[in-house]
């Protein structure tokens, strides 16, 4: 650190509703500090702000069980054995067994509506009234007319309304009654999404990457890049790391970035997995990540999947949420596609020329100088250095993370930029849930690249969460 030079002090704000008792804490204005510390809120202010959403899927439920009610009101679920005798203009229908208007020996006076109950002791199948529940829903109502000329409203056949067989062929009948196709027999490996395969089939990469010596008895740091970045990003944080007594530190290129090789496949499981195999192969069984950006995703996946392996966990200015809402890395991409440079142009030629025709859409000239860092030149002609095409078709894995359960153990930092929109209240919840022992800073006056914004700030960030010897 430079002579006569003070670093802003630190100021740690506490939970969004105070101690117990207390008036509710303001919103800090960011003027007031270079360097805030942001604790999160009570778990039961998490709860109650996490219950907003389930109210529909709780309606849908309740909806849901309503109908299954008045299903089994219906009578519909077993066949319940009613003695029904169908009258119509307070006649009885005729009988083919027994001569018009004699009375069914033993049968009882019609009660309201032309109904009656058994006789006691009178077996079913002499019942000759008797008909379940199913089929009289099967037997539609009509009028005698149509009853005559079997139209529309004629009913079940005589078959089906007397004689002792009427209970089978009410069941024949409802077999019979048209249903939906049967599914095809699911075969043994079903397909699966692109992304859901891509995460199956995920091999590691050897990634290329730069060690920069510290001291031995302190662990290694590994920092991982964001999104169109490279393991340059991170070169003077490392160097000034280890001048300022940390341990050794890593600089890492992440798959189709850099100087490591392209992958068609571009998710956070694939590249935890290159982590964890450089890990491996270098013999570091323990180590402290941090990562900015998609490199901060990449790092809280590693964290999540394998915890032995990560002794601390710093994410830079990125939640373990979707981060869509505020990107425009699409239109960054489709832009970066359209840029032509012709071949013999010098390097300085080629960078101002990419940069003209970036312009329109990427209107920052300092993301515009960030982008145009992988531009690079190959045997005479300028390409994007980067693999667009599958960063292109796993932009939406890139945007948003995987689903985690089991918690991170360890200690994490968010380390946001007050001017940056990427870490928000609305990812206090999922942070709390997946890292219990996480703190959340902003540094003022910082963008989404805080390391660059505010240099000194980071570093003093960093070196205070770091383990103290």
């Amino acid at each position: 650190m430079p002579q006569g030079h003070s670093l802003p002090a630190v100021q740690s704000l506490g939970p969004p509703g105070g101690p117990r008792g207390a008036s509710p804490a303001r919103e800090p204005r960011w003027g007031e500090a270079a360097l805030l510390g942001r604790s999160l809120p009570p778990a039961a202010t998490l709860q109650r702000a996490g219950t907003k959403g389930q109210e529909p899927s709780q309606e849908r439920g309740a909806s849901l069980g309503g109908s299954a009610a008045g299903a089994a009101s219906a009578g519909l679920c077993r066949p319940v054995p009613l003695c029904l005798r169908a009258a119509e203009g307070g006649r009885a229908l005729r009988n083919p067994r027994r001569p018009q208007g004699a009375a069914p020996a033993g049968s009882l006076p019609p009660g309201p509506k032309g109904r009656s109950r058994c006789p006691r002791g009178q077996r079913r199948e002499r019942c000759r009234h008797h008909l379940p529940t199913r089929a009289a829903a099967v037997r539609p109502r009509g009028g005698a007319r149509s009853r005559r000329r079997g139209g529309a409203g004629a009913g079940p056949p005589r078959a089906l309304r007397h004689g002792p067989r009427a209970a089978p062929v009410a069941a024949m009948m409802l077999r019979r009654l048209p249903r939906a196709p049967a599914p095809p027999p699911l075969p043994r490996s079903l397909p699966q999404p692109a992304a859901a395969a891509a995460r199956s089939v995920a091999t590691a990469v050897p990634l290329a990457h730069v060690e920069v010596e510290g001291r031995r008895d302190r662990p290694p740091l590994v920092l991982l890049h964001g999104l169109f970045g490279s393991h340059s990003n991170f070169q003077t944080v490392a160097k000034t790391l280890v001048r300022r007594g940390s341990g050794k530190v890593l600089t890492v290129d992440a798959r189709n970035h850099g100087s490591s090789p392209h992958s068609p496949v571009m998710t956070y499981e694939a590249m935890s997995l290159d982590v964890q195999h450089l890990l491996s192969r270098l013999g570091i069984t323990k180590c402290i990540l941090v990562g900015h950006s998609m490199g901060g995703k990449t790092a809280m996946t590693l964290a999540l999947q394998q915890p032995d392996l990560v002794e601390r966990l710093i994410s830079v200015d990125i939640g373990p949420g979707s981060t869509a809402p505020v990107s425009e890395f699409s239109a960054y991409i489709s832009a970066m596609k359209e840029v032509k440079v012709p071949v013999g142009l010098s390097r300085s030629a080629a960078r101002q020329l990419a940069d003209d025709q970036l312009q329109p859409v990427v209107k920052l000239p300092q993301l515009r100088q960030f982008l145009l860092t992988n531009l690079v030149e190959v045997e005479g002609r300028y390409v994007w250095r980067v693999n667009l095409e599958a960063i292109s078709r796993h932009l939406a894995d890139i945007m948003n993370f995987p689903i985690f359960h089991k918690p991170y153990p360890g200690p994490a930092l968010f380390l946001g930029g007050s001017d940056s929109p990427y870490i928000s209240s609305r990812d206090y919840p999922e942070i709390q849930r997946l890292f219990p022992k996480a703190e959340i800073q902003y540094i003022k006056g910082a963008g989404h690249i805080v390391h660059q914004d505010k240099f000194e700030e980071f570093i003093t960030a960093v070196l205070n969460f770091l383990p103290q010897l």
